[in-house]
């Protein structure tokens, strides 16, 4: 994987050192606001056990902060408490939909043994979890309206022969796999999280998802969803 770590083998071996409710995979220029976070994924725990949800892969966008420029104006980070965070982010656009930074899973809500090894940092891996999360009929969730993460953008991506051998890989696996392009927009998540009336979140149907939403996928995705997959 030109030294960049494979995102299958990632969550496979944080599952098997380490046991908890949720495991999440966040690119390092993320910065979130970890009450929101939580609160946002205690309500995805909460309705996925409520309506016996047990494959379920979380979803959300990130804010675009400027945080470097050319002209050598930084911002640094004082304390990364959430007020600071808030004041980050405010003010500040949603970046492209179809970039999806961070995603959360439990230990048993997602096949890991079956996706091809995508590495991190590079374009496509995420997009192709979102199509075969809707192709496989597992619950995807969106966050971003109750959840804070802010991209520290501005700083220019280093691109040297390693880079371009990983977007390589990754683009050749994504072509392998797909055969229509749609639903890679985190608007195409089946479930999204909003604050009722009284500033509580909740989760409803996401008035954006499609039946464009769900791609066509060259892999065969009925022979990865044997039950035996999801056993914990």
């Amino acid at each position: 994987a030109a030294g960049r770590p494979v995102l299958r083998q990632m969550f496979i071996e944080s599952q098997r050192r380490f046991n908890t409710d949720l495991y999440m995979y966040s690119n390092g220029d993320i910065l979130f606001h970890i009450k929101k976070l939580i609160t946002s994924l205690k309500e995805i725990k909460r309705f996925t056990k409520a309506h016996n949800i047990r494959r379920f892969i979380v979803f959300g966008g990130r804010r675009e902060a400027k945080f470097y420029s050319t002209s050598g104006d930084t911002i640094e980070i004082i304390s990364g408490l959430d007020e600071e965070i808030t004041r980050r982010g405010q003010g500040t656009k949603l970046g492209l939909s179809n970039a999806q930074d961070y995603f959360i899973t439990s230990k048993t809500s997602f096949p890991w043994d079956a996706m091809p090894d995508f590495v991190v940092s590079v374009p496509a891996f995420d997009n192709w979890l979102l199509m075969f999360s809707n192709k496989a009929d597992i619950a995807t969730f969106d966050i971003t309206a109750t959840n804070l993460a802010v991209h520290q953008a501005g700083a220019p991506k280093f691109i040297d022969n390693d880079y371009n051998k990983s977007a390589s890989n990754n683009m050749e696996l994504y072509n392998e796999s797909i055969i229509s392009y749609g639903g890679t927009s985190i608007y195409c998540c089946k479930w999204k999280t909003m604050y009722d009336g009284g500033g509580k979140v909740i989760i409803v149907k996401n008035p954006t998802f499609k039946n464009e939403c769900i791609g066509k996928l060259k892999i065969p995705v009925e022979n990865l969803l044997d039950e035996n997959i999801f056993q914990g």
